[in-house]
């Protein structure tokens, strides 16, 4: 699974709309996803 799969289940199970990832300034999406530690806070207006 590379990051840009990632994102589509992100948006699609989160309703967010997340357009890409970026680390140390570089956008990830075609890298492989080695582990997934998710933490969200969601704050309702």
């Amino acid at each position: 699974m590379t990051y840009a799969d990632l994102i589509k289940i992100l948006n699609k199970e989160l309703k967010l709309n997340i357009t890409g990832i970026k680390i140390m300034g570089s956008w990830i999406e075609d890298k492989e996803v080695e582990s997934v530690k998710l933490c969200y806070e969601v704050k309702q207006k």
